[in-house]
């Protein structure tokens, strides 16, 4: 997870051509799902740096109601509903 301390967009520079897709929302998941508020603030900070947080969706929304702090709870608040409010692409209804 220390991979997290990183900014997303340094990091995304650096793996652009990477053979393999790195497992990042896996880890995301992971550090979402951790105790305390280290791990959590660090990947919120990876989400709120342009890490697609489609598929995270309803993790934030739990996060937002259960994380560790008030800050972390905010955060996951208000990047999940920002992704609630994105078009779906599958559809024509916004």
């Amino acid at each position: 997870m220390p991979i997290l301390e990183q900014r997303y967009s340094d990091i995304e520079r650096l793996t652009v051509k990477a053979p393999a897709p790195p497992p990042w929302e896996r880890l995301l998941r992971l550090a979402l799902e951790a105790g305390g508020g280290y791990w959590p603030d660090r990947a919120l900070d990876w989400l709120e740096d342009g890490y697609p947080a489609d598929a995270l969706a309803d993790l934030l929304e739990h996060v937002a109601r259960t994380g560790a702090t008030q800050r972390i709870r905010h955060r996951a608040r208000r990047l999940a509903k920002g992704v609630r409010r994105q078009p779906n692409p599958h559809t024509n209804i916004p």
